[in-house]
């Protein structure tokens, strides 16, 4: 299934790298550039040399950097690209995620991904 997507350029990060492949492979069958990271610190050197990314999609728990302090990182350097992040963690704190900032719990199904994927996306 085609989105309207087709323009978007998403991060995915994500240290396992059989989820990011998978999240990867479902972002490009709905007509997402991906650029894919395994950690926080490839995701902000990626973040230098890609001025276009419309959408971060993160883990949360990753070894070093997590993803909520990754994103706080971001917008600490004024940086509002809007992300979604995604754990398998039971009632996580949602009040206290940086601005701009979704969450979708884990396992999530490719028909939810891209509806929250959507609800973030930036009109074009």
């Amino acid at each position: 299934m085609r989105g309207t997507c087709a323009l978007t350029t998403i991060l995915l990060v994500e240290d396992d790298q059989m989820i990011r492949e998978l999240a990867a492979m479902m972002l490009d069958a709905d007509g997402y550039r991906v650029l894919s990271a395994g950690n926080a610190n490839e995701a902000l050197a990626l973040l230098e040399r890609h001025a276009d990314v419309d959408l971060i999609f993160s883990d949360v728990q990753m070894p070093g950097c997590d993803g909520v302090t990754m994103v706080r990182e971001l917008r600490r350097r004024l940086i509002a690209i809007p992300a979604l992040l995604t754990s398998g963690m039971k009632n996580p704190d949602t009040a206290t995620l940086p601005a701009h900032t979704g969450f979708l719990s884990k396992p999530y199904s490719h028909a939810g991904l891209l509806a929250a994927l959507q609800r973030l996306q930036p009109a074009h």
